[in-house]
């Protein structure tokens, strides 16, 4: 697997977005495909969603967390 990482924008000593392509094998010899990922920092504009993503996690899949879905409910969005 062939990883290469590309910042585009930098900022002090941290970045605020990151695209990493990702080279993986297919079932079939002799080929692969590639994958292209984003991360970018979060912004207050993403909080709903984030927090809906979260909940969601915390209901699918309660044994991966030490915490419930209803304690999270009830944290505060800051």
């Amino acid at each position: 697997m062939e990883k290469t990482q590309r910042p585009l924008k930098k900022t002090a000593s941290t970045y605020d977005f990151l695209q990493i392509r990702v080279q993986y094998p297919k079932p079939e010899p002799d080929e692969s495909y590639l994958v292209t990922i984003s991360y970018r920092r979060l912004t207050p504009t993403d909080a709903i969603a984030y927090r809906l993503l979260m909940l969601e996690a915390y209901t699918l899949h309660p044994d991966a967390f030490t915490s419930d879905v209803k304690e999270r409910e009830a944290l505060p969005f800051a």
